[in-house]
């Protein structure tokens, strides 16, 4: 589905908002890479959390709460287009952490 938004984002835009609406075409597709890799990501808390790994996810909250204002306040440098682009590092970075370990669990389980 992320796929498909990403490849008609600029048709889809015109045909269901109009042209006045052609700018947000840019910022759509990099949010539709964006969802790919969080659709992923969603497995790996479950997987801490049956592990016995929950410290690692103890820390996922109050980085993002650095991460993600830092980000958008770099990308806001950047009009709408920079937002979205910066929305991508800051929400999958913090996570990222955790799901180091976390593969290594999956690749462990018996």
């Amino acid at each position: 589905m992320c796929g498909g938004m990403l490849l008609v984002a600029p048709d889809g835009v015109a045909l269901a908002l109009g042209s006045q609406w052609l700018d947000v075409t840019i910022p759509l597709q990099v949010f539709a890479i964006v969802a790919a890799f969080d659709s992923i990501g969603s497995v790996l808390s479950p997987v801490l959390v049956v592990t016995g790994r929950t410290r690692l996810l103890m820390y996922v909250g109050p980085s993002a709460a650095v991460a993600m204002p830092a980000a958008y306040d770099l990308g806001s440098r950047w009009d709408l287009v920079g937002v979205a682009a910066a929305y991508g590092p800051g929400s999958t970075t913090p996570p990222a952490w955790p799901r180091g370990s976390g593969s290594r669990c999956l690749a462990c389980w018996p």
